[in-house]
């Protein structure tokens, strides 16, 4: 590994809590030397001096949200951006929209996609200051007061960092899935189109079902965060109502043990697969654990209760230049998935 690169750019993610009862992830970039110190005087600082951080999704309580990044050395005020996925309450937490002002200092830019503009609005994310009073206001693509950033299509997070949106169908609104893409230098505009890419990552949760345009957006990742929420026997066999289970499994719910395994393949292998959104009810994580045993890649599975380990995203492993060119169609992991399937599957009878 060409070190020059690694001090150029760094990215890291971890998933602070991830079900229904909260989801919460923290990506990190950092670029010693350009951002802040050099990379020998951050390290001895004790680091995080030139990072960019950016959270995925607010689903936990404020407090719980700082008590957990404060356990993986982030403070409130270097909190640069927020990504909303969508609007469910286990991935907004109402606490993050009680009267009295912002949680976050004035600088955090807030990202909701046009599809959910409209709840932002009614959520007060894109209130301003009129005549002494408040109302929404919308203007795609400028900032408001408030720290909300209505988007449509891709866009730079910073100038080494490039954010691809895609929806997908979850109840009525959608769900917003994201490819970032890391430069090792700065790209102009708002694009790294033609850069030297250092690492990528995709991230998908709360999705419907996998369709071929997420699997070509995502295509080549390094690091893949997709959701596997649930065994199919499991909710059969599960007391829920049987609407509920049909909203789950019905095409705009969830994604299964299964068909996460499926995206993983057709995406095509990533270094490190990190699965979220496991249901506590209607999966198990020993029984997903078997379904990726003997697979190319590192694995990582959320928890509701206990945050991951800090995965790496840039530098990549391998270039992702070599990556895009990978095969759609990953035979070896098909036989890998079959054998941890059949596997999984005895643990239930």
């Amino acid at each position: 590994m060409d070190d020059s690169i690694g001090s150029t750019l760094r990215a890291r993610l971890c998933v602070l809590a991830s079900g229904s009862g909260g989801n919460c992830s923290v990506l990190v970039v950092e670029r010693p030397g350009v951002w802040g110190l050099s990379a020998a005087d951050e390290e001895s600082a004790g680091g995080s001096s030139s990072a960019r951080v950016c959270l995925i999704d607010l689903g936990l309580s404020p407090r719980r949200t700082f008590s957990l990044l404060a356990e993986m050395g982030v403070r409130p005020d270097q909190v640069d951006d927020v990504l909303l996925t969508h609007f469910d309450s286990d991935h907004l937490h109402r606490g993050w929209l009680s009267p009295g002002g912002r949680a976050f200092p004035r600088h955090t830019r807030v990202h909701v996609h046009r599809t959910h503009a409209r709840r932002a609005e009614r959520c007060g994310l894109f209130e301003v200051e009129v005549g002494g009073g408040k109302r929404p206001r919308r203007a795609n693509g400028i900032e408001r007061s408030g720290g909300g950033r209505e988007y449509d299509g891709g866009f730079a997070l910073h100038e080494c960092v490039r954010v691809d949106p895609i929806v997908m169908d979850h109840d009525d609104q959608g769900v917003v899935a994201f490819r970032f893409d890391f430069a090792a230098e700065a790209a102009e505009g708002s694009t790294v189109e033609g850069q030297t890419l250092t690492g990528s990552l995709g991230f998908a949760t709360d999705l419907g079902r996998v369709t071929p345009d997420l699997t070509r957006h995502l295509r080549g990742v390094n690091v893949l965060a997709i959701e596997s929420n649930y065994c199919p026997q499991r909710q059969q066999w599960s007391g829920r109502p049987e609407a509920l289970k049909q909203r789950i499994m019905g095409g705009n719910g969830h994604l299964s043990n299964e068909q996460a395994l499926e995206a993983i393949s057709a995406i095509g292998t990533p270094e490190h697969v990190v699965l979220l959104h496991l249901s506590r009810e209607c999966n198990c994580p020993e029984q997903v654990r078997a379904m990726h045993e003997g697979s190319d890649y590192a694995l990582t599975i959320s928890s509701q209760f206990e945050s991951t380990r800090w995965v790496r995203v840039a530098p990549a492993l391998c270039p992702v230049a070599i990556r895009r060119s990978l095969r759609v169609e990953q035979p070896s992991l098909f036989v890998a998935s079959a054998a941890g399937r059949a596997r999984a599957g005895a643990s239930l009878t």
